[in-house]
């Protein structure tokens, strides 16, 4: 009986198998890169060694036999300063392996790019072609060289990496413009500089960082690549006087990264951004905008230093626009808001100085985080804003992860900074993930009495994290709760595994939330084990 009933088992099971076989066979294969594609990203991806640490980058142009690279700036820089010579591996770990010296021919701080120049390669290698549109859920593969020689054998170049992921977010600017992607995928240190390729092996951007543990990378738009390689502002900064109130005269200095030295001259356009402007929806190449107030002729330095005379407009907020002029084509860059100057407060005279206690007078630093989100200890860089901003009426303090040190390397990090005018209320400002590169402004007006805090604070998520108790990383859940909480006055945030991810199965969890109100100090909120299906109620509500 039990023998008849396991061989008529047997004979199903053999038959279902080969059922499911003949389905394999007509099943079509799983949709992925083919082999010419992949051996033509591999060969078109580099190692790069520079100040004692590594990365990854790609060829992104060939002209004249030359090849030029793209990588992160931070893979190359050391901090403000650029290496005039980096080494690069082609097809590393591979019999055809070979190492040569690059030069450093542009780079860009607001994107965090470099570019790098091989003039005569003995390797050859082909450019991907660019993706025209990114989506979301479009699946991506990242290629380079995690960890760097950690990943080598017996002494050789490591072989180049392939991680696969998707897009799940398109992170857009305040002018419409697409600033980063966000993959559900973890880069890891050493990824940063790397292509990142769609389905069809076109170029989509350029890995750029990570936050750690949270399963999250960004990537830098192939749209900034192009700008650099075509003529783009590494940097500016524009001066007006204080007393300018309807026209003045301005001095704007632009750093113009130009790899190819093709622009031959800078425009500078003003822009009355009315209603229209603002509903825009920018993308490269971008129009051009405004009306014309300067021209002027590249020169020998590729550093323009113009004086321009400017109207200032009460009706709407104005913003400059600069374009790239090379014979008949012409570039045009994202507007950038111009920022008027805040006209001097009339005040009485001041009491006498035998009528009122000594009161230390400007800025008082209180706190300065640098990487929170990342796992950083809160206040890790108050000493550095201390001596930069201390005293001072106002300060705009550039954030510099070459002066201020790396607290988590290969992790987008975020910027917090507390402070106090003569003793009076706490005011902070914030600078998202990656703030390095950005500036973030403390100002007090010296001798004036103290701003007033503001009537609807906002909240200002820090730092968040499930499971630290369990070993897992701090900061793990910063993303999903700023998403859900940054900006409003009160937020009941419902903690779910699903959603946040479990860091540790098995471990009963604890949950906290740091987070900071417009003008009030840092608050920690709390959740004791299991915080799963529970709450965190962060509040700026005045109690």
């Amino acid at each position: 009986m039990h023998s008849i009933r396991w061989g008529t088992w047997l004979l199903v099971g053999l038959a279902l198998a080969g059922c499911r076989k003949d389905k394999a066979r007509e099943a079509p294969r799983e949709a992925g890169l083919t082999a010419e594609v992949l051996a033509k990203i591999k060969g078109s991806t580099v190692m790069v060694k520079a100040q004692g640490k590594s990365g990854s980058g790609f060829v992104a142009r060939v002209e004249a036999g030359a090849h030029y690279l793209v990588t992160n700036r931070h893979v190359v820089a050391d901090g403000d300063r650029l290496p005039d010579k980096v080494t690069v591996v082609y097809a590393s770990g591979l019999p055809s392996e070979w190492s040569t010296e690059a030069s450093v021919v542009a780079s860009d701080n607001v994107n965090d790019l470099a570019v790098l120049h091989v003039p005569r390669p003995l390797v050859p290698a082909s450019p991907l072609p660019a993706m025209s549109e990114v989506r979301e859920t479009s699946f991506v593969t990242v290629a380079g060289f995690p960890f760097g020689q950690a990943l080598a054998f017996d002494g050789q170049s490591p072989a180049a990496t392939l991680s696969r992921g998707s897009i799940s977010s398109l992170r857009k600017g305040p002018l419409g413009n697409l600033e980063l992607l966000q993959l559900d995928l973890n880069l890891n240190p050493g990824n940063s500089g790397g292509p990142v390729i769609d389905e069809q092996g076109r170029l989509v951007g350029v890995a750029v960082a990570t936050i750690k543990g949270a399963g999250i990378g960004f990537v830098v738009p192939w749209e900034h690549v192009t700008e650099l390689l075509d003529g783009h502002a590494a940097a500016y900064r524009l001066d007006l006087a204080e007393d300018c109130t309807d026209a003045c005269q301005a001095t704007l200095e632009v750093d113009v990264a130009d790899p190819f030295k093709r622009t031959q001259q800078l425009e500078v356009r003003l822009i009355e951004a009315d209603a229209t402007f603002t509903n825009l929806t920018r993308t490269v190449p971008y129009a051009a905008e405004g009306t014309v107030i300067s021209s002027h002729d590249r020169p020998a330095s590729g550093r323009f230093v113009i004086k321009t005379q400017l109207a200032l407009s009460a009706r709407h907020p104005q913003y400059l626009q600069l374009a790239y002029k090379n014979g008949a084509q012409t570039t045009f860059g994202l507007p950038v808001a111009l920022r008027r100057p805040e006209p001097a407060e009339v005040r009485a005279p001041p009491p006498s100085r035998a009528a009122v206690p000594d009161l230390p007078s400007g800025i008082e630093v209180m706190s300065a985080t640098y990487g929170a989100n990342c796992g950083a200890p809160v206040g890790n860089v108050t000493s550095s804003l201390r001596a930069a901003c201390s005293r001072r009426g106002s300060c705009e303090y550039r954030i510099d992860v070459g002066s201020l040190g790396d607290p988590s390397p290969g992790c987008a990090k975020s910027f917090v900074v507390s402070w106090q005018c003569s003793g009076g209320p706490t005011l902070s400002a914030s600078v998202p993930p990656e703030a390095n590169g950005h500036r973030v402004r403390l100002g007090c007006g010296v001798d004036a009495a103290p701003p007033p805090a503001p009537a609807a604070p906002k909240i200002a998520v820090v730092r968040a994290s499930y499971g630290t108790n369990c070993g897992a990383p701090a900061g793990n859940a910063t993303a999903p709760v700023a998403e859900a909480c940054d900006g409003r006055r009160e937020c009941e945030y419902e903690i779910n595994a699903n959603r946040i991810g479990d860091p540790a199965f098995g471990c009963q969890k604890t949950f906290e939330v740091i987070f900071g109100c417009d003008g009030a100090d840092l608050t920690t909120v709390r959740v004791p084990k299991e915080a799963h299906g529970r709450s965190a109620l962060l509040s700026c509500r005045p109690r």
